[in-house]
C-alpha cells in the first residue's frame, strides 16, 4: 500500500554565464542578431525541516546546471506595413551537469516565426508559431521532472492611444506531444508505466509607456 507524502522543502542556489551577442543591419531591410550564452553550473541545496524527510534531505546538493544556448534572429521588413520574423535556438543540453540524467537527453531546440502587420498608424497586429524539441528521452521522464516536445501558436495586438501610450493584447495556445516512460521510478519509489502530457493557453493584457 502507498498514502501520500507531504514535502515542504525549497532548494537555494545560484549561478553565472558569459553572454555574448552581435547585431548586424543590412539594407534598411534585414537585421541579424546572434547570441551566446555560456553554461551557467549551478548547484542547488535542499531546505528541509522535517527530519524524517526521505525526499529533499536537508543539506543535500543536486547538479542543475543552465546549459550553453546558441541563438540566431533575423527580421526583413517586406513593406513598410509587413515585417517578418525568424528565430532558432540550440540548447546544448548534453554538455550540462544533472547527475547523470544529461546521458538521458539530447540537444533541444526552438524553431520560431512571426510576422507583424501594421493595419493603420494605430493598430499593430502580429501572429507566430513556435516549434520547440526538448530533447529528453523516455528514461529522462518522470512524475517529478518531464519535458515534452511542444507547438504554440499566439496572436497578439497593439494600439497605440497616442504617441506615447498604447494598449496591448495577446493570446497563445501550447499543444505538448504525449511523452512516456516504462518503469518509471516515481515518488513513491515504485515502478510503473508513466505518460505526460499537458496544455497551456495564455491571454496578456499592458499597458505600454514611452518616455
Amino acid at each position: 500500500a502507498t498514502s501520500d507524502l507531504v514535502v515542504d522543502a525549497t532548494q537555494v542556489g545560484s549561478g553565472f554565464a558569459p553572454i555574448l551577442g552581435l547585431n548586424i543591419s543590412l539594407m534598411d531591410k534585414l537585421n541579424i542578431g546572434i547570441r551566446y550564452e555560456g553554461m551557467a553550473a549551478l548547484e542547488l541545496t535542499n531546505e528541509n525541516d522535517d527530519p524524517e524527510a526521505r525526499m529533499f534531505i536537508d543539506g543535500e546538493v543536486t547538479n542543475a546546471d543552465m546549459p550553453a544556448m546558441l541563438g540566431v534572429g533575423l527580421s526583413y521588413l517586406v513593406m513598410p506595413a509587413l515585417n517578418v520574423a525568424f528565430d532558432y535556438n540550440m540548447y546544448f543540453n548534453e554538455g550540462a551537469n544533472w547527475d547523470g540524467k544529461e546521458a538521458d537527453v539530447e540537444n533541444g531546440s526552438e524553431i520560431a516565426i512571426g510576422v507583424e502587420y501594421a493595419l493603420s498608424d494605430a493598430l499593430l497586429l502580429s501572429g507566430g508559431y513556435l516549434m520547440a524539441t526538448a530533447g529528453a528521452k523516455d528514461a529522462y521522464q518522470t512524475d517529478l521532472s518531464y519535458s515534452l516536445n511542444s507547438n504554440t501558436f499566439g496572436v497578439g495586438a497593439k494600439y497605440s492611444l497616442n504617441p506615447q501610450l498604447a494598449i496591448t493584447l495577446a493570446y497563445s495556445s501550447t499543444s505538448y506531444d504525449e511523452g512516456q516512460n516504462s518503469g518509471a521510478e516515481y515518488t513513491a519509489g515504485i515502478n510503473a508505466d508513466e505518460t505526460y502530457g499537458k496544455t497551456a493557453t495564455v491571454f496578456a493584457i499592458g499597458l505600454q509607456k514611452s518616455f
